[in-house]
């Protein structure tokens, strides 16, 4: 709405219940007592009924305002932890460097580690859980790369952590993040249902 609009509908609103207030009885009696005072007292009162009444007029546009512009900073936070986020998962698309694989056992322990050290309630963490190549393919990784990873599922997570627990399980032992699923939770839409899984990689014994 803009603001011509919005200022035509406080006058009007304004316009309606004055006519209201003057026909209220003690509204008749006041301004019979009103009438009744010396001139200076009623300028008096003139001054400060006509401040109290562009302070109500002006209060509900500054305070709605108000509330635009910290929505504005809430989004403009938001959008650059999405874009963090996307800058992540942009990277699960990039082929994976080869590396001496790992225990999946190890990986699972640090990725538990990691987790404990994050400050998530007991709650917050569903499983986590060894996944290798040969119980998961993935179309974007080439048939001669076998990899051993966790995958490890949270629950109400907010940005931040999301974020922030993405990182760090990134850098497990040189593991690399291959997959990042999120969904909004159902029991609060404003904290998100997170899947990772964390991978480390070697070549096939053919090409060794």
């Amino acid at each position: 709405m803009r603001f011509e609009e919005l200022k035509e509908q406080t006058i009007e609103s304004a316009k309606f219940y004055i006519e209201k207030i003057k026909e209220n009885p003690a509204f008749i009696q006041a301004q019979e007592k009103y009438e009744e005072l010396s001139p200076n007292v009623q300028k008096v009162i003139k001054y400060g009924a006509a401040f109290f009444f562009i302070y109500f007029v002006f209060s509900f546009p500054i305070s709605w305002n108000n509330q635009a512009n910290e929505n504005l900073a809430k989004y403009q936070k938001n959008r650059g932890l999405i874009e963090d986020l996307l800058n992540i998962q942009s990277e699960i698309k990039n082929a994976p460097n080869v590396r001496t694989q790992v225990d999946g056992s190890q990986l699972q322990v640090q990725a538990n580690d990691l987790i404990e050290k994050s400050g998530l309630a007991k709650e917050q963490v569903t499983s986590t859980s060894v996944v290798t190549s040969a119980q998961r393919k993935f179309t974007f990784i080439p048939e001669e790369i076998n990899y051993v990873g966790v995958q490890v599922v949270l629950s109400k997570l907010n940005l931040t952590q999301v974020l922030d627990i993405g990182t760090k399980l990134q850098n497990v032992n040189d593991a690399k993040l291959i997959e990042l699923s999120m969904a909004a939770n159902k029991d609060d839409n404003h904290y998100y249902d997170v899947t990772y899984l964390v991978a480390s990689f070697t070549g096939s014994s053919n090409n060794e």
